[in-house]
């Protein structure tokens, strides 16, 4: 159902590149920060964002396993727990991931309704490797992400995205809104 509600699988084994902007707000202890971003995907491994914050631009690349950092001028290779942390975000992204499951590639297995503002909402285990156990909540009504909630183990902190604000995208059903929770972080 959430492979229809996104666009269906047609549609989303067709997609090869995916270019989205973005503008972050990040909590911080003297106030807001803004970070606009442009991110360039290339399915099945490969991204890159290059992100205009207060201290600059900021690019991170990223190339089946392999990762640098940079500024613009310099560019380095990225530490190990960078890599992993972006290797993670490649197999949370919605698009790859409804593909892997829908394709038996990733195990996966239903869980109990998860609470959101209260209401019940279906949700499903899906264990990555190396990106560790993840929650996906989906609306009931739309069967559309609602939720990513990850981490909590081995030292990483409880992590929950929220999707909402979904339009219609070239046929693909698109999320213009994200908020990510981190556990003892304010939200942005």
């Amino acid at each position: 159902r959430a492979i229809t509600a996104k666009g269906g699988l047609p549609l989303l084994r067709s997609i090869r590149t995916v270019k989205s902007d973005s503008e972050m707000v990040f909590a911080t202890p003297g106030g807001e920060a803004r970070v606009k971003a442009t991110a360039y995907v290339k399915y099945p491994g490969q991204f890159r964002v290059d992100a205009h914050g207060p201290d600059g631009l900021r690019i991170q690349t990223f190339d089946n396993g392999t990762a640098w950092v940079g500024d613009g001028k310099e560019v380095e290779d990225a530490p190990a727990m960078v890599v992993r942390a972006m290797e993670a975000g490649v197999q949370r992204d919605t698009i790859a991931l409804l593909l892997a499951l829908a394709d038996k590639r990733v195990g996966s297995r239903g869980v109990a309704d998860v609470a959101v503002d209260g209401e019940p909402m279906p949700a499903l285990e899906v264990a990555l490797t190396p990106a560790g156990r993840l929650v996906l909540v989906f609306d009931p009504e739309t069967g559309l992400l609602m939720q990513q909630r990850y981490g909590g183990e081995g030292g990483e902190p409880t992590t929950e995205e929220r999707f909402t604000d979904y339009r219609p995208v070239q046929g693909l059903q698109v999320a213009h809104r994200a908020t990510l929770r981190r556990e003892n972080n304010p939200p942005f």
